[in-house]
């Protein structure tokens, strides 16, 4: 059977490797929608039965990934007294902050920043984002960019989901929610604590395989104010590809609180709550 590229780019909504294809670079096979070229990830896919395309091709193994070494993660955690991020959780929430500091294992660097470490379900640390904050305001400093740990130590890896590690030592039939960003899943943490908070890292950070570890369990997505569309419309893919996760509605308080002027453009569920506190 030959194969060809349908010039009808936008009848399929992802690409098979999960990225949204609004923009059209994915370009299908006719009469597919798992199949063809994606442009943003440059692979092309083809039908398990067209055989006559892999036969000259060698199986794809899985990459080996590196995990840092426990040692360097352990070391990092101490000098909270120059932890900027470390500090104004202590600012804003007294000699409770030290159980947060615990429960996320959070790292600190020599020059006032914070590691939060991705520690995986298996306890097994896979990276590590290095950020910077302003120890009063608790904003991330814009004229610092975020670095890896494993791009330091020059190592592969592949990332979870933020604060997974949770799912070792809390009860089987808590409620998980995942917010975007580290910092509001800590903070969350704080007001709710019964609650299992994760991070994706991003509003583009819910990859498919960074929820093979919830399989069976109850999640609900609070996206930032400005994403509840698009996190609902991977919340509709994810759920159709883990059918044994119980997805809630998508939360749209964030929308509303924007509506009703107190809840800044781009805020996130932390701002409301930190907003009371």
């Amino acid at each position: 059977m030959e194969l060809k590229f349908d010039k009808k780019r936008f009848r399929v909504k992802y690409c098979p490797c999960n990225k949204s294809n609004k923009d059209g670079k994915f370009a299908p096979f006719e009469n597919q929608k798992k199949y063809g070229y994606c442009h943003s990830c440059d692979k092309t896919y083809f039908p398990e039965k067209e055989n006559d395309y892999k036969k000259n091709t060698k199986p794809v193994k899985s990459p080996i990934l590196d995990l840092i070494d426990k040692k360097i993660v352990e070391k990092s955690w101490s000098e909270y007294q120059i932890n900027h991020f470390a500090i104004f959780l202590k600012k804003m929430f007294g000699f409770k902050a030290e159980k947060l500091i615990k429960r996320f294992g959070l790292g600190t660097t020599k020059n006032n920043g914070v590691i939060f470490w991705q520690i995986d379900e298996q306890m097994r640390t896979r990276t590590g984002k290095i950020m910077a904050y302003n120890p009063n305001t608790g904003k991330r400093r814009q004229d610092i960019f975020p670095t890896w740990i494993h791009k330091i130590l020059d190592q592969t890896y592949q990332q979870c989901l933020y604060g997974l590690h949770q799912l070792k030592t809390m009860p089987g039939n808590q409620d998980i929610h995942i917010v975007e960003s580290e910092k509001t899943a800590i903070i969350m943490t704080f007001f709710f604590p019964h609650i299992i908070w994760l991070a994706s890292g991003g509003s583009n950070g819910l990859q498919s395989f960074k929820f093979e570890a919830l399989r069976g369990r109850k999640v609900c997505l609070f996206p930032d104010q400005g994403k509840h569309e698009l996190w609902n419309e991977q919340m509709e893919r994810l759920q159709f590809e883990y059918p044994s996760i119980k997805f809630y509605p998508t939360s749209i308080e964030c929308e509303l609180w924007h509506e009703e002027n107190i809840l800044e453009e781009g805020g996130d569920i932390a701002d409301y709550y930190l907003r009371l506190e």
